[in-house]
């Protein structure tokens, strides 16, 4: 709630876990079925650290005891900077025996991330010789008032990586970038971990749903297809009108999600004046909360450049929408970003990615070569203020200098599929190999 994270956690997300697995058993014994399930091969998806329990109870309280032998869990982590750090004495609501203690004790939080380490040197998943970068930065996110990182911890994340029986993340370079010893940190101190599970270690890439579709959506004023982008036109000059903005033939950019320091809105606004200098008609709407600072920053900005720029500090999804069909250009200058969902959805409405070149962004957005109009969008490494301007800059000379090839890579982007179809079969496939793993007495994987 408003106070932060409940102090009872622990117990919250652990009777969560266990209420999910004992629900087959009491389909067992309910008077609709009346059919003994403890030797059938059920399968658990447990996503992230909420439920990252369900493969501990699993082997420690069913597996082991010859109840729910047949079963296999799945761990898919979205973003390793939660990992549900809990303090040592809240081990008791775990309802466990102290035998499995171990499978918890991790560790003081991993600190190794730093958005500097991002903005010194080019990102490339090519380069893993170089030598471990040794930084203090952002820590992985503890549950506050239960861990305050002086200690070693209780890691449900860890716990679940140990105990699953195969992990899914959410896009193939994300893989690469929490298994790598460069030392950039997105492993949040779990890269040794997640090693030791690399051969059980997949990544897919989110999709996203039809809801997304210009040519359908009932919260944009007006439609549009590739075929025929008028609507487009008409959803920026109505989105200008709405916040206030000159009507102009100039680009508009937007800039959605949270304000922290994974999402780069630092970076962001750290290249308004220089970006509004160089283009001076420019304009920049920004919708998001978070950081209070960030949000003071916003507020700013945007007396310094009453013609220019637009903070919406609210989470809005019918704004969100309006702003993905209404510009031209959405930025996102992501530090880390496991997967990211708006770059799709963005290419979905014609509205061409600056995307920092990381994890899923690196994925979905391919950089536009103009000589042979090949694309998805614009990406820049490192992620700091002076690659950003350079690329934003590239990518507003293009949309100002070349409207043909501009056409023609919101056309490109607009035709790829983002579609759950692709990630759903690959997901049938690692649940088909889960399902064949094989256990031992114990209710451990051979």
């Amino acid at each position: 709630d408003e106070g932060g994270a409940f102090i009872d956690n622990a117990f919250r997300f652990s009777l969560l876990s266990l209420a999910s697995i004992e629900l087959p058993l009491q389909w067992w014994s309910s008077i609709e079925k009346r059919r003994d399930v403890r030797s059938d091969s059920i399968l658990f998806m447990a996503n992230d650290w909420h439920a990252a329990m369900v493969p501990v109870y699993l082997k420690a309280k069913f597996r082991g005891n010859g109840v729910l032998k047949n079963c296999r869990s799945i761990l898919c982590i979205h973003n390793l900077f939660h990992q549900g750090a809990l303090a040592p004495s809240t081990y008791s609501m775990l309802g466990l025996q102290d035998k499995h203690y171990s499978v918890f004790d991790h560790g003081v939080l991993g600190s190794s991330f730093s958005p500097e380490v991002t903005q010194r040197g080019s990102f490339s998943i090519y380069d893993d010789d170089e030598e471990d970068y040794e930084e203090e930065g952002l820590a992985a996110e503890s549950e506050p008032g239960i861990f305050d990182g002086r200690e070693r911890c209780l890691n449900v994340l860890v716990a679940g990586i140990r105990t699953c029986d195969r992990i899914v993340t959410v896009s193939s370079t994300y893989v690469w970038e929490i298994l790598s010893r460069r030392g950039y940190g997105f492993d949040f101190g779990l890269s040794e971990e997640l090693r030791k599970r690399k051969d059980d270690l997949h990544g897919v890439i989110n999709g996203i749903g039809d809801e997304y579709d210009p040519s359908t959506d009932t919260r944009i004023p007006f439609n549009f297809s590739a075929e025929d982008l008028a609507g487009k036109r008409r959803c920026k000059e109505a989105l200008r009108q709405e916040l206030g903005l000159e009507s102009a033939q100039a680009p508009l950019i937007g800039f959605i999600g949270r304000l922290d320091a994974q999402k780069g809105a630092d970076v962001l606004l750290e290249s308004l004046p220089a970006l509004f200098e160089a283009n001076k008609e420019a304009q920049l709407v920004m919708l998001g909360t978070g950081d209070p600072l960030l949000e003071q920053r916003i507020r700013s900005a945007q007396q310094s450049f009453p013609s220019n720029l637009r903070g919406i500090l609210a989470f809005d999804v019918d704004l969100s929408h309006r702003i993905f069909a209404a510009c031209d250009i959405l930025v996102m200058p992501s530090t880390f970003e496991p997967c990211g969902l708006n770059q799709m959805i963005s290419q979905k409405y014609g509205t061409v990615p600056v995307v920092h070149r990381v994890g899923g962004l690196n994925d979905t957005v391919e950089d536009f070569n103009q000589k042979t109009r090949t694309g998805s969008g614009f990406t820049f490494s490192p992620c700091n203020q002076q690659k950003l301007l350079e690329t934003l800059t590239l990518a507003l000379t293009v949309f100002e200098n070349d409207p043909g090839k501009w056409s023609h890579l919101v056309r490109t982007c607009m035709g790829i599929n983002h579609s759950w179809k692709l990630p759903s079969l690959q997901y049938d496939l690692i649940m088909n190999w889960t399902m064949d793993t094989k256990i031992n007495q114990e209710g451990e994987r051979e």
